[in-house]
């Protein structure tokens, strides 16, 4: 059931990108960025716990007329970072992020800009809940979030975002919310 909910989004998130990355192709306005983030979860909630800890996610986006944008993300959670009830059962922890959104960059150069983005995805986490007993809390995720740039040159940036993520139940698993800032380098690929 979980894989199928990731297969699922990450077929709906390929499906969303491919009309982009193709007009990115004859407009030739497009930028492709990737970049490297440490997010903070400020909440981490799931099955009635409420913790708060630290993950690493890599990320890619595409800014078309450098306006629209198309954003994928992996946070793999640490979970040695966590704290809050039953921290200590965390095994590991994943989300799958994708984003649509709206670049605002001031008229003219300049060294700002700042993604205005929908979120959609996936995220799991896998704990022990006796002894060696392993169960995993799987959520499919939607919500909103911002994340501004500076440039350092053409091709360098630092990122970084805030994000609010509302998950659903799905079968025997609990939701998972979370509300979460990162930050992070950005390197312009294109």
């Amino acid at each position: 059931m979980q894989r199928r909910w990731l297969r699922t989004t990450m077929v709906l998130l390929a499906a969303a990108l491919l009309p982009t990355a193709a007009a990115a192709q004859t407009e030739m306005t497009a930028e492709g960025h990737g970049m490297l983030l440490y997010t903070h979860a400020l909440t981490l909630e799931y099955d009635g716990n409420s913790q708060t800890g630290g993950a690493f996610s890599v990320a890619g986006d595409i800014a078309l007329r450098g306006r629209f944008v198309g954003r994928a993300q992996l946070d793999i959670l640490n979970p040695g970072s966590l704290s809050g009830d039953n921290a200590e059962n965390v095994q590991s922890g994943l989300a799958f992020v994708g984003s649509l959104g709206y670049r605002w960059q001031p008229a003219g150069p300049s060294r700002y800009s700042v993604d205005i983005l929908g979120h959609a995805g996936y995220s799991q986490v896998t704990y022990a809940t006796t002894g060696t007993t392993e169960f995993t809390d799987a959520s499919p995720q939607f919500g909103f979030g911002v994340a501004p740039h500076v440039n350092f040159t053409d091709r360098l940036a630092v990122s970084f975002q805030f994000r609010f993520l509302r998950g659903a139940d799905v079968g025997e698993g609990t939701a998972i919310n979370r509300t979460d800032i990162g930050f992070g380098g950005r390197l312009t690929l294109f």
